[in-house]
């Protein structure tokens, strides 16, 4: 498996690092298959692209693609979720400019760390499960958008833990310690907040 790679319709194991990954592309794309990093890490060579976007690590495309057991450094967007959806990644590091991106509906993360500086995990679109991860070393540590994710038993160590937007969201049992801010609402309808601990943030 080598950058620029898309892995397609299959069961995937890594077998060495990859990377570090041009830019111009994403570094590695799952298209409807599982990709497992059995403890190694994709690399990108610049969070920035020659068109001064952010470059991207794995993208997970198509449908009900997986990721797992390893670690993506270095890139603008670590884990992309996009496609139709349906995704799972567990087990994985990601750190960049922005951990986590999740743009599809359905998709599941879990057990999972995202590092910044900017955000550990951005989640748009609907019906995400994000639980059990860790956000550090960023400025947000969650930012939820969308309509009806789930975000629960999360730990954030970040400035502002969890920002909320959107609609219909459950957050739930997670841990935002210390920071500025444990948890911010805004322009949010029908959000269920309960049994959070934002316990020794500013405010």
């Amino acid at each position: 498996i080598q950058c620029g790679d898309t892995l397609a319709n299959g069961d995937y194991v890594l077998t060495a690092d990859v990377g570090p990954c041009p830019s111009t592309g994403p570094a590695l794309t799952v298209s409807s298959a599982k990709l497992n990093l059995n403890g190694f890490t994709v690399r990108c060579e610049s969070v920035y692209t020659p068109n001064m976007v952010y470059s991207q690590g794995v993208v997970l495309t198509s449908s009900n693609s997986a990721l797992s057991n390893g670690s993506v450094s270095g890139c603008g967007n670590g884990v992309v979720l996009g496609g139709g959806g349906g995704h799972t990644v567990s087990y994985i590091n990601s750190g960049g400019w922005i951990g986590f991106v999740v743009n599809s509906c359905r998709n599941t993360v879990r057990y999972s760390n995202g590092k910044g500086p900017f955000a550990g995990f951005i989640v748009n679109g609907k019906r995400n499960n994000i639980h059990h991860n860790t956000a550090g070393n960023a400025s947000y540590g969650l930012s939820i958008f969308g309509e009806d994710n789930v975000a629960s038993q999360n730990d954030t160590t970040t400035s502002f833990g969890i920002y909320v937007s959107g609609l219909g969201h459950q957050i739930e049992n997670n841990n935002t310690v210390g920071g500025l801010v444990g948890i911010i609402v805004e322009n949010a309808t029908n959000v269920d907040i309960t049994q959070n601990d934002a316990s020794g943030a500013a405010r």
